[in-house]
């Protein structure tokens, strides 16, 4: 996750960052909880299985506060 204050420019590092336990073939879900102190915040997924094709990803972002 890169984060940014005016949703034009991010930073170039990871705000932080979330590994799922992979499972291929099978539907994968994950709950993190973090507090981003930034206006915007960019999700950027990462295949590291390149002998599979993720399909059907979806990501949801909740605002608590």
């Amino acid at each position: 996750m890169r984060t940014s204050c005016d949703g034009l420019t991010y930073d170039s590092e990871d705000l932080c960052s979330f590994e799922l336990a992979s499972r291929p073939g099978r539907e994968v879900r994950q709950t993190f909880q973090f507090d981003p102190k930034a206006m915007f915040v960019k999700v950027i997924v990462e295949n590291p299985n390149d002998q599979a094709d993720i399909s059907g990803l979806e990501v949801f972002a909740t605002l608590v506060g």
